[in-house]
């Protein structure tokens, strides 16, 4: 009897593995370079291993100057230290859910190699709560949420920030399957030279027509406007027991 409860018990945990192997699989493989060349998209590329330190660190640093991530850490009260660990934690999560259940797009710089300007883009789900599922898994041996540790402030603007953009995600693509863009973040030495522009239209080439999903703090919003971005959703992320709202947007290129 013993036996035949171990090789049940065994049975139960090999189905369980099945299942959790399935439910956790890409919903498609990455992009290759064929893909790419296939879509018509040129000078970027399909990352296949995954980024050095020093490649993670340039992309992170490409968005300390943005308002969303300072707003983040507690704004001008906030020191140098906690913005850059706030910062850095918020977009390792995007690079990581990118590179597991989707691709990681780069532009490098032709003579050195130099990392010039990345974006994250994760084709499209059928199921929300799967979506949800793997972005979870993808950052979860990162432990406590970084801002958790950071203090009370910071911890009401990360729950304000995560619970309202997810909610403006689902009202602005009506349960449509779409491709969704993260992280796209252009180094210091190359701004002004188009990287950011080579790398969204990289994006709506691959989408072929189906919807292209991102969220951006007001100074961006004209940069995606001018690509057919349309603003489908504009949220004030209000932290619980703060006064110190920030305004966010939900922008949808619908092809």
């Amino acid at each position: 009897m013993m036996m035949i409860l171990v090789g049940v018990g065994c049975g139960l945990a090999a189905i369980a593995a099945l299942m959790l192997h399935v439910v956790f699989r890409p919903v498609a493989k990455p992009l290759s370079a064929a893909d790419l060349e296939r879509a018509g998209v040129k000078g970027v590329i399909s990352e296949t291993k995954p980024l050095s330190a020093v490649d993670r660190n340039a992309i992170k640093d490409a968005f300390l100057a943005g308002p969303d991530f300072k707003w983040l850490a507690g704004g001008s009260a906030s020191s140098d230290e906690v913005h850059r660990q706030v910062t850095h934690y918020m977009i390792e999560c995007v690079l990581r859910y990118g590179k597991q259940y989707g691709t990681v797009l780069t532009i490098r710089d032709d003579d050195d190699n130099a990392l010039l300007g990345s974006l994250c883009l994760v084709p499209p789900y059928k199921s929300n709560l799967l979506r949800k599922a793997h972005f979870l898994r993808s950052v979860l041996s990162l432990g406590t949420p970084e801002p958790y540790r950071l203090g009370k402030g910071c911890k009401a603007r990360f729950d304000a920030f995560t619970g309202g953009t997810e909610a403006a995600h689902h009202e602005a693509v009506h349960n449509r399957p779409h491709w969704y863009v993260g992280c796209l973040g252009v180094a210091d030495c190359a701004q002004g030279k188009g990287v950011g522009k080579r790398l969204i239209e990289a994006a709506i080439k691959i989408s072929a027509g189906a919807p292209l999903y991102l969220e951006c703090h007001d100074g961006n919003v004209p940069f995606y406007e001018h690509r057919g971005f349309k603003r489908e959703k504009q949220i004030q992320l209000v932290p619980e027991g703060l006064d110190d709202e920030f305004p966010y947007n939900a922008m949808v290129h619908w092809g």
